[in-house]
């Protein structure tokens, strides 16, 4: 019996051997293969940024022109800190507390002084700092929206008014300088809409309060004598429509175009485009295209650029040869 079952158990154990066998090989492999793998990720080269692509993510001298320019939170401010008036709708945003003059209403122009801040105990349980104002004798209390406890105010945040330090600090850095416009955006010095050029060189009178929306209101006189006006908001970032960096330049642009002519640039200026004009250039007059389609022949490249005011652009090898109709080369 023992020696018929002997073959048997070498048997076995031949096949225990050959399965430590295989498992040790089988982790050998697998050893092998992620120390393969960890070298392959370390020894992957770092991708870096070259000087244009860094230097395209720094903010612009214009965006840096007034960043430093902040508001300050209620918890800071001075007892009589000045605000102005500059909307109309001062009288149903900010609550009468205690009018001894007989005049409720808030009027732009109006000057406000800070007097305290009390936290006021909403229904819902939440607390707001509310803040009163003085005119003279008069008070009047304001109460932000929002639930948040103990929430800051920022001195640009509340509606109607504007912070004249805040101007003041602006006026201290344009009043009497010469910056050049991106676009026509102005009014005349009545308030009223006129047309502009892009690119033009003006001097800078006087900085004021503005209105709700933009409060910084900036007059100037332009090379030809002619009194205007733009309004700007405190943001510093290229996405607001009316910053610093939207709206103006620190340096003559005409600068970095000198193969461009006289005449295309004064189309420039005005924001025209005529036959023979490049791509840069009708970029440069007229801003990017809101539409782009493009294609070829057996001779030609054609492309076709639409914008929101109807004006359409063709292309053929990057020239306009058609506005608002298709050339006869296409």
């Amino acid at each position: 019996m023992w020696s018929a079952s002997r073959p048997r158990l070498m048997s076995f154990n031949m096949n225990k051997l050959l399965i430590k066998y295989i498992s040790c090989l089988v982790t050998i492999v697998m050893a092998f293969t992620l120390c393969g793998c960890f070298t392959g990720i370390e020894s992957t080269k770092k991708i870096k940024m070259t000087r244009e692509e860094k230097k395209s993510l720094e903010p612009t001298a214009e965006e840096k022109f007034l960043s430093d320019i902040c508001p300050i939170p209620h918890t800071k401010w001075a007892d009589g800190k000045e605000f102005v008036v500059v909307g109309d709708r001062g009288s149903v945003l900010f609550e009468p507390r205690r009018i001894v003059s007989g005049n409720y209403q808030l009027s732009i122009g109006d000057t406000l002084r800070y007097k305290e801040c009390r936290m006021y105990r909403q229904p819902d349980g939440t607390s707001i700092p509310a803040l009163t104002f003085s005119r003279g004798g008069d008070e009047f209390r304001y109460l932000p929206s929002g639930k948040a406890d103990d929430r800051e105010i920022m001195s640009d945040a509340i509606p109607g008014l504007v912070d004249p330090s805040m101007i003041n600090q602006v006026a201290d850095k344009m009043v009497g300088k010469n910056f050049w416009t991106r676009n026509s955006l102005r009014e005349d010095e009545y308030g009223e809409r006129v047309d502009g050029k892009r690119f033009e060189k003006i001097r800078v009178l006087n900085v004021s309060p503005g209105n709700m929306i933009f409060p910084i209101k900036v007059l100037f006189e332009d090379t030809e004598g002619r009194i205007g006006r733009m309004l700007l908001n405190f943001g510093n970032s290229g996405k607001d429509s009316r910053s610093f960096a939207n709206m103006l330049q620190l340096s003559d642009p005409r600068k970095n175009y000198p193969s461009i002519s006289d005449k295309i640039w004064e189309n420039i200026m005005q924001g025209k485009v005529e036959i023979g004009m490049t791509r840069d250039e009708c970029r440069l007059s007229k801003g990017n295209p809101t539409d782009v389609n493009s294609g070829h022949d057996y001779q030609h490249t054609l492309l076709i650029w639409s914008y929101s005011d109807g004006t359409v652009l063709y292309f053929v090898d990057g020239i306009v040869q058609g506005i608002n109709s298709v050339p006869d080369k296409i």
